[in-house]
């Protein structure tokens, strides 16, 4: 489910089979398909339900702390995913699905 916020070119993306430990992994895939796609570089905030707040309003503060303190990709534009060496994001995600059915 995707929402749009205040009209400030943010959106909130709900995901709630997402696990807390693939956030980070979400919001790398995110970037990269818009980058790949849209020719777009975007920034990414994110917060999880429960650990971190418990009401729509701090889940947006929470995201968006986060999203301050992002730097986006690498001056060569590589994620920090690639330049470890990781496979992409989403396979990633997608093994952990998998490995818990």
């Amino acid at each position: 489910l995707i929402l749009e916020h205040d009209n400030e070119n943010r959106f909130v993306i709900f995901a709630p089979e997402t696990g807390t430990k693939d956030l980070p992994l979400l919001a790398e895939y995110i970037q990269e398909i818009a980058k790949n796609q849209l020719q777009l570089d975007i920034a990414c905030g994110f917060a999880a339900f429960p650990s971190e707040a418990v009401t729509f309003a701090e889940l947006v503060h929470q995201a968006e702390v986060k999203l301050e303190r992002s730097t986006g990709a690498a001056a060569d534009g590589t994620s920090a995913a690639n330049q470890a060496g990781q496979e992409p994001p989403v396979k990633q995600i997608l093994q952990r699905g998998e490995q818990r059915t």
